[in-house]
């Protein structure tokens, strides 16, 4: 038996209570009858906990992201000795990680890195720009290896619609491609990503979701191809240097 239901607890400590991913959805993408309407949705977007800049908290958040993530990988190792198909599943994890929670958490933390400009503009204070760089591809990272996860799909964890925001984060890359440090921490970040899509195709059925499957392979091949248009992001370090 893992480590799940111990660090899906820790993490349970972040979610907010009641709260739906659909209702950050409205207030991050729903249409809107005024400015003033709007910077209401975008105020409580900013004062959720889990959207706090808070460096501390921030920290906690990414190391028990970083903790679930690599006991799923260890998991999916086939020398692994401590998965129990008996226990480590969804059935016993969503008593301390309700699946309506965990999606929130996934779709709001996803979200700090990628928020619609009026968001942006209404942030309060200096954003951790790394930090929330982090937090939200390390949680899409998780979100993807949790999937592999026995019953994801029963219990509801699957959602189309939540990966599809998740996608949203591959612009990162052809945003920030000129800035080269900065760059170099989401090109790193992104290859994890990838690597645990593989895991993600390996495990998780698509018959009944192509059109999610074909995005997410298409979000694949843009990568291959801006790195045909602009050259890797090694190699323009190179250039620049030399």
């Amino acid at each position: 038996m893992s480590e799940l239901n111990s660090i899906f607890s820790d993490l349970s400590a972040n979610y907010v209570p009641r709260l739906q991913w659909v209702d950050v959805e409205e207030w991050l993408y729903g249409e809107t009858a005024s400015v003033d309407e709007g910077s209401e949705r975008a105020r409580q977007f900013w004062s959720l906990p889990i959207c706090g800049q808070d460096s501390r908290q921030q920290e906690s958040q990414l190391q028990t992201l970083r903790e679930l993530a690599g006991v799923i990988r260890s998991m999916r190792h086939d020398s692994s000795s401590s998965y129990s198909n008996t226990h480590d599943n969804w059935s016993n994890i969503i008593s301390v990680s309700p699946a309506s929670a965990y999606l929130s958490y996934i779709y709001t933390v996803v979200s700090l890195s990628i928020p619609p400009a009026n968001v942006l503009e209404a942030s309060p204070g200096v954003l951790n720009q790394n930090l929330n760089l982090q937090l939200s591809l390390n949680a899409a990272s998780t979100y993807l290896l949790t999937l592999t996860i026995p019953g994801a799909k029963r219990y509801a964890i699957f959602d189309e619609d939540v990966i599809e925001h998740l996608l949203k984060l591959f612009s990162l890359l052809e945003q920030n491609a000129n800035r080269s440090d900065f760059a170099d921490t989401i090109w790193m970040l992104f290859l994890t990503i990838c690597d645990d899509l593989k895991l993600v195709f390996r495990y998780v059925h698509f018959k009944e979701h192509l059109k999610l499957r074909d995005k997410i392979i298409r979000c694949l091949l843009e990568i291959l191809y801006m790195n045909f248009q602009r050259g890797y992001q090694n190699a323009r370090k190179f250039k620049t240097k030399t």
